[in-house]
């Protein structure tokens, strides 16, 4: 299970469904650039909100955003 879930969070990891995974992120106010990294379960995704900075998302297959991380563009995260 993957860190900071909601208190009961019950959902089974399944497979990352990258058009879901945009579709909860766009829901959320969240404007994404590129195409979704899928692994197993999680997806990592290029987003903004309201013209803020960028941010990477990791978000769980259910959609469920579990980490904000600041992008940068020196450590690759940032399409020139």
């Amino acid at each position: 299970m993957k860190p900071n879930h909601a208190p009961g969070y019950k959902h089974a990891d399944v497979p990352a469904d990258p058009t879901h995974v945009l579709g909860a992120v766009k829901s959320d106010r969240w404007v994404t650039q590129g195409d979704p990294a899928v692994s197993r379960s999680t997806s990592r995704l290029l987003a903004r909100r309201d013209g803020g900075p960028w941010t990477e998302l990791h978000v769980v297959s259910a959609g469920t955003i579990y980490k904000r991380k600041t992008a940068y563009a020196e450590k690759g995260s940032l399409a020139a």
